[in-house]
């Protein structure tokens, strides 16, 4: 007799089939064979799903050996059954090495085996476990590896689990780099903290989140109470508020500022104010990974002992100035006198050079009481009607003449000196006259000074849409 015998056949259509079949004897009253039954079952669709089967496992079990992924696979023991050939790379473990033998005790370090084993006891339980980092060492113990690994329960055909699979990704060179950047951001975060400058940032809504000891140690106000609130609710006057704000607006859309001097009430320990501080700022935006503004750092220099030693000078200055503004006047206002009643010229010549050196004095100390002024921004204006063209007129005609230190002209008689307001047709503005005819006078002896030959012309123009008179002063120097 034959049992479990595939019957190859070809139906009257052509179509292959095969039957599983079984053949017994058929016997006589004598019992001798005259015949043979045979029973049998159609298994063609059977074999045909358990070759698909076949295709599919052999596809997988090839898509597991060559995939760029690290895969491998133990049985219920924790046996290795997979290791494919990217973890036998990343190891140097090759799978004739690997198979059979328990995965935690022979390729996982000691300090990791307890974590390692919880993980894969729970794949091996029905539970899958994604995003775990699974730390190897190389076979030559020279290089820790880490994986990122997610696995998953294997089952058998009736459902039981046999195994676990476990497919990751090697992070070993992001891992280094994370680590990297991690210390240089706490290297950073050091090196802000403990600098000698002030430092201070902001997020995108002002609110601090940077603040040094530095800057601790000059406003009297510490990083905890600080940290989270909004900037100006601590430092600054209400004068300087706007500027601060509108500098940080300026860096949260991208455009740096340097050099901007923020001054702000200090406090005591108690919380009083303790005077006033100028800082020297640059303000910077700070960008996140993807290159995204999230908020500003600024660094400074503590410049207040420079400013107040800059006032005291400048008004040392004004104070001097105006001093001997008094006495050089009363020069001036004597020699005059006495040069108009000398009768002899070599006197009169003496007398006559005293007026323009004591002139030339009053003019230096005029000056300085300005720039004081301005430096203090103290300085003030009278504005009044002020006829441009003929303040020009008068100007052209003073340098027209006017003579240098060592009593020689100004104006070169190679150069000439033009004034072409007139044909402008300026209208009267208010402005202050003075002031205006020293620019005026600046401008024209400064191109005067710098040309030899040529000419220096002044023109002008009226601007109606902006109500502007402008006034330009070439030369050929």
């Amino acid at each position: 007799e034959a049992a479990n015998y595939e019957l190859p056949l070809l139906s009257k259509s052509q179509r292959r089939l095969t039957v599983l079949l079984n053949a017994t004897t058929r016997r006589d009253a004598k019992g001798s064979v005259i015949g043979v039954v045979g029973v049998g079952q159609d298994i063609t669709e059977i074999n045909e799903l358990m070759d698909e089967s076949k295709r599919v496992a052999d596809d997988l079990t090839r898509l597991i050996e060559t995939a760029n992924a690290p895969i491998f696979g133990i049985n219920t023991r924790g046996e290795v059954t997979e290791w494919n050939r990217s973890f036998a790379n990343i190891t140097q473990y090759w799978k004739e090495e690997a198979l059979g033998k328990d995965l935690v005790e022979n390729f996982i370090s000691e300090q990791y085996k307890d974590s390692v084993r919880k993980v894969l006891t729970l794949a091996l339980s029905g539970k899958e476990t994604g995003n775990f980092e699974f730390p190897l060492f190389t076979k030559q113990l020279d290089r820790k590896i880490q994986i990122l690994m997610s696995a998953t329960p294997r089952r058998g055909p009736d459902g039981q689990i046999i195994g676990m699979i476990g497919v990751g990704q090697d992070i070993t060179d992001l891992r280094a780099a994370k680590e990297a950047a991690d210390r240089t951001a706490d290297e950073l975060a050091r090196l802000i903290e403990m600098a000698n400058a002030p430092i201070f940032g902001v997020d995108q809504h002002c609110q601090v989140t940077e603040w040094n000891q530095k800057m601790s140690k000059i406003s009297g106000v510490p990083r905890h109470e600080v940290i989270g609130t909004r900037i100006r609710d601590w430092l600054f006057d209400a004068n300087e508020t706007q500027s601060i704000e509108f500098v940080l607006q300026d860096a949260l859309h991208g455009k740096e500022t340097a050099n901007f001097e923020l001054r702000f009430q200090s406090r005591d320990s108690s919380g009083r104010p303790a005077g006033g501080v100028v800082l020297l700022l640059s303000a910077t935006a700070r960008l996140d990974s993807t290159g995204a503004i999230t908020g500003v750092v600024s660094i400074g220099q503590d410049i207040t002992e420079h400013k107040s030693l800059e006032d005291r000078k400048m008004r040392f200055m004004a104070v001097v100035s105006h001093e001997l503004r008094s006495p050089i006047h009363g020069i001036c206002g004597l020699s005059d006198t006495l040069a108009l009643s000398e009768k002899d010229p070599a006197r009169q010549r003496k007398l006559k050079m005293i007026t323009n050196c004591s002139t030339r004095l009053l003019d230096l100390v005029s000056n300085i009481m300005d720039m004081s002024s301005t430096r203090t921004k103290t300085l003030k204006l009278n504005p009044e009607a002020c006829n441009v063209t003929q303040v020009m007129e008068e100007t052209v005609h003073m340098l027209d003449h006017a003579t240098d230190k060592q009593g020689r002209p100004v104006k070169r008689p190679s150069v000439a000196l033009i004034n072409d307001l007139e044909r402008a047709n300026l209208p009267v503005i208010e402005a202050d006259i003075h002031r205006c005819t020293q620019v005026f006078y600046n401008l024209i002896m400064n191109a005067l000074k710098f040309t030899q030959r040529g000419e220096v012309r002044i023109t002008g123009d009226y601007l109606p849409d902006t109500a502007d008179v402008e006034i330009h002063v070439s030369d050929t120097g």
